[in-house]
């Protein structure tokens, strides 16, 4: 994995993985820690799930209000959708809205 500059994120970077033309980055990262830290896939896939639900746990408990005169509050939405078998209609819509106030470590999370 690389830190890379990048327009659009709050700090102007981001972690990547290296791939090659037609891999998926994420599959690249697994591997790598697999071949690295020498333990199995699934072991991998259940840590990445448990450090998930941490982070999301952790927001969710640390949610407070937002804003007042002065202070900037960014806004963003991301709707996921689950399709069975990856194909036609979708079975599962999710809304997750998300805040961060500026200069502070303020932040909120909801589901819908």
């Amino acid at each position: 994995m690389v830190l890379r500059e990048r327009k659009g994120t709050i700090d102007g970077y981001e972690w990547r993985c290296r791939t090659k033309v037609g891999e998926n980055p994420h599959d690249v990262c697994k591997s790598f820690a697999v071949k690295d830290v020498r333990v199995n896939i699934n072991t991998m896939v259940d840590w990445y799930m448990f450090c998930r639900e941490v982070c999301m746990v952790a927001v969710l408990n640390e949610s407070e209000p937002l804003g007042s005169e002065g202070k900037i509050v960014e806004i963003d939405e991301s709707l996921f959708v689950k399709m069975k078998y990856g194909k036609g209609t979708p079975v599962n819509d999710q809304w997750v809205f998300g805040g961060v106030e500026r200069n502070s470590n303020k932040c909120f999370l909801e589901w819908c």
